[in-house]
């Protein structure tokens, strides 16, 4: 069996690349798993950072990587999967050097509603569902557990116990430490999404455009029907109207321009950290009301 076209939704828009990917999961062609970051990592867990190299594709890695994603795949009775790892806007030539028939669809987000998402899931105890599904996903590689066990107590002991804290949460860009230590969590945050976003241009500005798609967030919350069809299409999965009806259901503006009814202050010192990628993404001034 080989995979046809894997489906990969990048962008740090947080919550949103979840919503997109758990809809995208349900379409009867597609197989979905959920955020397997270790596999990704293979044979680079003792890195800082989540960025990889193209050149650190190597046969033996890219085959490992491709067998696990093959036999998920498989397991499911599909020939396709979608994949929406946060950090993988770091490793985009990595991606496309293991899978190089993958197709991107770049979620793009507001940087001030992104970082105040992004704030909840460092400031608050892990989800016992999510640490449910790490453990018995059998994701890590025997190989590298070891490397994992300093995560595995941030994560399942100082998460629980001292949440307010701030614990480095999200893809790793490179000196992430450093920027939370001279920096709030919403800052960190908002340079966090900044590196995410300038990485990820760089990326995709060596795949085929044919190989990519942007969307908006916004439009998505606004109107999932319509932006889902042109998704499909894209992607060249067929229309299916019970996905369309599941968007539509659970959908939601409210998280749309969040960050207008939060303290002014707060917002202008994001600004000067946030505007380079805002311009990329073509959402302006990060000045403009």
């Amino acid at each position: 069996m080989s995979l046809d076209r894997p489906i990969f939704v990048i962008g740090a828009a947080r919550s949103g690349t979840t919503f997109l990917a758990d809809v995208l999961g349900r379409h009867p062609d597609v197989s979905y798993w959920v955020e397997p970051k270790y596999i990704w990592r293979y044979r680079g867990a003792s890195s800082e950072s989540d960025v990889r190299t193209a050149d650190e594709a190597t046969p033996a890695v890219a085959r490992y990587i491709q067998d696990r994603f093959e036999a998920r795949t498989r397991r499911d009775g599909r020939l396709r999967f979608v994949e929406k790892t946060p950090s993988n806007c770091l490793r985009i030539p990595f991606i496309d050097r293991v899978f190089p028939e993958g197709l991107f669809l770049n979620l793009a987000r507001d940087g001030r509603d992104t970082a105040l998402s992004a704030v909840k899931k460092w400031t608050q105890p892990p989800s016992r569902s999510a640490l449910r599904r790490r453990a018995t996903s059998f994701e890590i590689p025997l190989r590298d557990a070891p490397s994992y066990a300093v995560d595995f107590v941030r994560d399942v002991v100082g998460r629980q116990f001292r949440p307010a804290k701030g614990f480095i949460w999200g893809p790793h860009i490179p000196g992430l430490r450093e920027v939370r230590a001279a920096h709030t969590v919403l800052e960190t945050c908002a340079i966090q999404w900044r590196e995410c976003v300038l990485a990820m241009f760089d990326g995709l500005a060596e795949i085929p455009p044919e190989r990519q798609l942007t969307v908006r967030y916004e439009d998505l919350a606004s109107a999932p029907a319509e932006q889902l069809a042109r998704i499909l299409q894209f992607l060249d999965l067929r229309f299916d109207q019970a996905l369309a009806d599941h968007a539509v259901e659970v959908a939601s503006t409210d998280s749309v321009g969040r960050w207008r009814r939060e303290d002014p202050r707060s917002m202008s010192a994001l600004e000067p950290l946030i505007a380079p990628a805002m311009a990329a993404l073509g959402y302006g001034s990060p000045s403009r009301r």
